[in-house]
């Protein structure tokens, strides 16, 4: 996983933890010993916060400065983060392989199989300014529009 930081440098998710090159150099190496909730990292965004969003094989994990959270279960439809991506409104979007969720209000919202969205391995993310989540599957693309995300998450 790559992810460009502005004046910051170069993230790099590896099978052996995250990296930050600066300067052609690596300045930093961070490991579950840090507070990665797995070594192999799969996918890196940021919020306008400056805070990193990892996806790993056991969880997302947020690095806020040199705090470390990690979410597993508690609504996730699967601990294998494949996607993660941040929206225009600074809502977090996982892909996983059982499918994708957001997190809005502190809370996430896993995309139901009575929306048809759910059950499917999601392994890119992409959004785009009218609200749209475009998700990468391994059976082709997916859109979430706002309305199906508004109805994950009970907002009407």
């Amino acid at each position: 996983a790559l992810y460009f930081e502005p004046d910051i440098g170069v993230w790099v998710g590896t099978g052996s933890g995250l990296n930050l090159i600066e300067n052609l150099a690596v300045t930093a190496s961070y490991t579950t010993s840090d507070g990665l909730s797995h070594n192999v990292v799969h996918s890196i965004a940021s919020d306008p916060q400056h805070n990193l969003w990892i996806g790993t094989d056991a969880g997302l994990t947020l690095k806020h400065g040199n705090l470390w959270m990690s979410f597993a279960g508690e609504g996730l439809p699967d601990d294998h983060i494949r996607a993660v991506a941040v929206d225009s409104d600074n809502v977090v979007w996982v892909g996983t392989d059982a499918g994708i969720a957001n997190r809005r209000t502190g809370t996430w919202h896993a995309l139901t199989p009575e929306q048809n969205l759910s059950g499917w391995r999601a392994t890119s993310l992409a959004t785009a300014s009218d609200g749209s989540m475009f998700c990468g599957t391994d059976d082709g693309a997916r859109i979430v529009g706002p309305a199906q995300a508004a109805a994950a998450e009970g907002v009407s």
